[in-house]
């Protein structure tokens, strides 16, 4: 009867059993609609915690392949050429009687355009404060029909003197400018064209006047330049000696016909 009795409760705790998985089942699979966890895909399994709280996995943000920025391109950066080596450059210009010539136009230059222009002061000097270093030509009177010229060599952070010697007489000529009624002219602009080289400039004052300086003897032409008068000129021949006066006369622009 024991035997009987433990057979029964065998058999009911099986069939017990049974139901708790069939219905465990069944749920599992109304909720999944029939399948399996293992089938779902992964972004949408339940995730389960110790606490056996159900969660569900976030779904993952697709990735984007980053291009990697392009690497800026080196800048260069100028070199400064480096400036040449300075010197300066006095000029002593004298006349056939060694004494200094005031007031003449003294020019330097390198090639065919670099040239630079000086007047000689009171002492015959004109002074080049900076200059390239190298050689250099010196002109005296004109830097086309030069007077008298001579070669430099400037030095790097030197002053160096060089002498230029006039041999040719000179002489001067006094200018008077007047308009047509004969007034004085103040303020027209001089310059001669002499036979034997050299240029002359100088501009007239209040009455008028001026005075040519270290003019070549031979023939000589001056020209009288002025905006409101127009131009003129006189040629003039000069021996030896001779310090000769001329009078210019222009007319207004307006009385040229």
């Amino acid at each position: 009867m024991a035997l009987l009795a433990t057979s029964a409760g065998a058999a009911a705790l099986v069939v017990l059993l049974a139901l708790l998985w069939l219905r465990s089942d069944g749920g599992e699979s109304a909720s999944g609609a029939g399948q399996p966890n293992d089938a779902l895909p992964a972004a949408a399994r339940p995730l389960s915690s110790p606490d056996g709280v159900v969660r569900s996995e976030p779904p993952t943000a697709p990735r984007t392949a980053t291009t990697p920025a392009p690497a800026p391109a080196p800048v260069s950066t100028p070199v400064e050429k480096a400036q040449a080596p300075q010197g300066s450059l006095r000029v002593e210009v004298v006349g056939a009687d060694g004494a200094g010539l005031e007031g003449l136009a003294v020019y330097v230059q390198r090639g065919a355009q670099e040239r630079v222009e000086q007047f000689s002061d009171a002492s015959g000097l004109a002074r080049f404060p900076a200059l390239e270093a190298g050689a250099w030509t010196v002109l005296a009177g004109d830097h086309e029909r030069a007077l008298a010229q001579t070669a430099a060599e400037v030095l790097a952070e030197r002053d160096v003197l060089v002498r230029v010697e006039l041999r040719e007489p000179l002489t001067e000529v006094d200018v008077e400018v007047v308009d047509e009624a004969g007034r004085p002219a103040p303020g027209v602009e001089l310059k001669t064209r002499c036979e034997r080289g050299g240029v002359s400039r100088a501009v007239t004052d209040h009455a008028g006047r001026a005075r040519l300086r270290h003019v070549s003897l031979g023939v000589v032409r001056v020209f009288a330049n002025d905006e409101r008068l127009g131009r003129g000129n006189r040629a003039l021949e000069i021996g030896a000696g001779e310090r000769p006066s001329i009078v210019i006369a222009l007319a207004t622009r307006d009385s040229v016909r």
